[in-house]
């Protein structure tokens, strides 16, 4: 999914979907993790981002709690903002993001 490995991700959330907090932490060199967290909707989404040496590419695998939905708002998200140039939004305020 593009955009989700952006340094700016938690505020390219932040601007679409304003009730959703982002959350990053490398786990290992080639692992990143993403906690999505919206506790108005009281959902959450994981996402494990592996780099795959035979594939050239990150592979993710996603789980997701509580009402569901919030994934499918994350796509939606991200496909738009690719769509629309892959605008950064500014950072107000200490990152929520952390790497």
């Amino acid at each position: 999914m593009p955009g989700i490995e952006h340094q700016a991700a938690a505020a390219i959330v932040r601007a679409g979907l304003p009730t959703v907090e982002h959350r990053r932490r490398t786990l290992q060199p080639r692992i990143d993790e993403h906690l999505f967290l919206d506790t108005d909707a009281q959902a959450g989404v994981r996402i494990l981002a592996c780099w795959d040496d035979r594939a050239h590419r990150v592979r993710m695998h996603v789980a997701e709690v509580g009402e569901p939905g919030l994934w499918h708002r994350i796509v939606v998200h991200f496909a738009q903002w690719e769509m629309s140039g892959r605008p950064v939004p500014p950072m107000v305020g200490p990152s929520r993001s952390a790497s």
